[in-house]
């Protein structure tokens, strides 16, 4: 961390200053804003969510403390705010789903396989949840974008053959706890 970065932090903690602040997002603007990009490839998101980053930093500022470099903590208020973000959109997309087809009523044969599908997507979610954080992003870099382990590691700041294992690993979680939840459900049907 460079002394002006520890003059302008300083002054945003002690005298809540506007002009540091300033000072501090201009410096690491493009360098977030490109960040959160890569991760969404969608300008005006990337743009509204980069403004959310900041203003979570600014908010939380008063927690940051010079045990890490200040780019390190930055990141990981990104890092928190995707996860935040991407978490919510599952949610707003199965809500938005039920909104577009209020009118729409199943028949009870179709209910069955809606409710089976939905109830398939929230447990995939619950076990996609249930994972360590840094496995979370590695599984969404690696399926929804497509990213190299190289890539990944490079982005996480790790070796690629952690990444790998953290891949991997969470993998046969996420098969070995679908599998025993699908399991009990079918035990449960098949009792009824």
């Amino acid at each position: 961390m460079n002394s002006m970065e520890r003059k302008w932090i300083k002054a945003i903690k002690k005298q809540q200053s506007q002009e540091a602040a300033d000072l501090l997002v201009r410096h690491y603007y493009n360098e977030i804003y490109s960040f959160v990009y890569k991760e969404m490839m969608d300008q005006e998101l990337a743009l509204d969510i980069t403004q959310e980053i900041f203003i979570s930093m600014l908010k939380g500022i008063h927690n940051f403390s010079y045990r890490s470099s200040f780019r390190t903590w930055l990141y990981k208020v990104a890092k928190s705010r995707l996860i935040d973000y991407y978490r919510s959109k599952f949610h707003k997309q199965s809500r938005r789903t039920d909104e577009l087809h209020p009118e729409w009523e199943p028949d009870a044969a179709s209910h069955d396989v809606s409710i089976d599908t939905e109830e398939q997507a929230e447990l995939a979610m619950e076990v996609f949840l249930s994972i360590e954080e840094t496995s979370q992003r590695i599984v969404s870099q690696k399926v929804f974008r497509g990213d190299t382990f190289l890539e990944i590691a490079a982005t996480l700041e790790l070796n690629e053959s952690t990444v790998k294992s953290k891949y991997y690993a969470a993998l046969r979680k996420i098969k070995k706890e679908m599998g025993a939840m699908t399991h009990e459900r079918q035990a449960g049907c098949s009792n009824d």
